[in-house]
């Protein structure tokens, strides 16, 4: 929670430091939780615009989030992805990637503005959607 709020408020050093905290401890926890501390770098990398690395981690996710059953894990993914190919000005996979996002809420019935709330790097608008 830590790491998300320095996220927010837009505190990388901060961030990474709550970040190597949860990293160390993430040995002794379940491979879900080890992929949302994974998609807090991602953030993190982000807001340090450092969207190389971004795209790195989320490819380092991409396998265990085939069988993934946490839906709001697989909309974080998607919407940072989608975050990832707005800023390389991809609309068309910005748009897909937000639907998908999306589709994951919604199967599970949760609200679709949920997902503001686990990516605090990601717009509400997609220029075009």
């Amino acid at each position: 929670f830590q790491t998300l709020l320095a996220i927010k408020r837009r505190q990388p050093i901060v961030a990474a430091q709550h970040l190597e905290r949860a990293q160390k401890l993430a040995v002794a926890i379940t491979p879900e939780r080890r992929a949302w501390i994974q998609l807090l770098a991602v953030q993190l990398a982000l807001v340090r615009n450092d969207d190389k690395r971004a795209r790195e981690q989320l490819a380092e996710l991409a396998p265990f989030l085939e069988n993934a059953s946490d839906p709001r894990l697989l909309a974080l993914y998607h919407m940072l992805a989608a975050e990832l190919a707005k800023r390389a000005r991809d609309t068309l996979t910005a748009s897909t990637e937000k639907q998908r996002a999306l589709d994951a809420l919604h199967a599970a019935e949760i609200a679709a503005d949920a997902i503001y709330q686990d990516c605090v790097v990601c717009t509400p608008t997609i220029p075009g959607k």
